[in-house]
């Protein structure tokens, strides 16, 4: 049951182990699964397609930003994990009110993830698998940095009508920091702020990684020829994994090698 006066991060988790989960993250479903608890999902969004055999049998609660609520709490979890920032605050605290314990992360940068990797373990009762599965996040980001000679200066739109773009306080800044580019809107005000292709040619961008989420770029091919027409170089404009680049916890082991390659593959290097 919820605890009064728990903090709004992290779980109020009740004593025993925990044997029925529902999560309201994609990458935290994906997670949950690599260390060992999958058998515990009772509930996922319909965002939540990681492992794909494992959530297409499970009950889909609703989306990340408008889970059922009323659902949720009849199938009675003995966790509901959630982030900040895929969920709403509304929906965290209508959980609590009704008695779940309900856990929150806050996703920002690759060290996070390690941090909410090994937290989540010990949530849902697999303490040893977390940690294991942070250390190997450490290594990953410790291998894919050693393998950058020089940094590229890039723009990653992550919208259009409007062109919108991320700033260093979000976990894909800090995967593409380690894979060797350097973000031209690192330093603009707010987390996603609109920056059109003209603006980040001004700021200095060579290039251009276009994630295949949240926005579909890899199905707008006008896109790239905005781009183009911006100032950009046919050869400079890349499609890069989406959750290779956005998913944290059990993606990220291999998600920053595959942003690192994209990133080779425009320098050459």
């Amino acid at each position: 049951m919820k605890v009064a006066g728990a903090p709004f991060f992290g779980t109020p988790t009740s004593a025993g182990r925990v044997q029925r989960v529902v999560s309201l993250v994609p990458s935290w479903t994906e997670t949950i699964a690599q260390v060992g608890a999958s058998s515990a999902l009772v509930g996922v969004t319909k965002w939540c397609t990681r492992p794909q055999a494992l959530v297409s049998g499970i009950e889909k609660v609703g989306g990340t930003k408008d889970p059922n609520v009323t659902r949720i709490v009849a199938i009675a979890p003995d966790l509901v994990v959630c982030e900040k920032e895929e969920n709403r605050r509304e929906d965290v605290e209508a959980m609590r009110a009704a008695g779940l314990d309900v856990w929150v992360s806050d996703v920002r940068s690759v060290r996070d993830s390690v941090h909410w990797t090994r937290e989540l373990g010990s949530a849902v009762g697999h303490a040893h698998a977390g940690a294991a599965l942070a250390t190997r996040i450490e290594e990953a980001a410790r291998h894919v940095s050693s393998h950058v000679s020089r940094h590229m200066s890039v723009y990653v739109p992550i919208w259009r009508h409007p062109w919108m773009t991320l700033t260093r306080d979000t976990y894909a800044h800090s995967v593409l920091s380690i894979a060797g580019a350097d973000n031209v809107f690192a330093d603009a005000q707010g987390r996603y702020p609109e920056r059109s292709p003209e603006d980040a040619i001004k700021a200095g961008a060579v290039a251009a990684l276009l994630p295949t989420e949240p926005y579909p770029f890899h199905e707008k091919p006008a896109a790239l020829d905005e781009l183009v027409a911006a100032g950009f170089s046919p050869d400079t404009v890349r499609i890069v994994d989406g959750e290779a680049l956005t998913w944290y916890g059990a993606r990220a082991v291999n998600g920053m090698g595959a942003v690192g390659a994209t990133i080779q593959a425009i320098s050459g290097r």
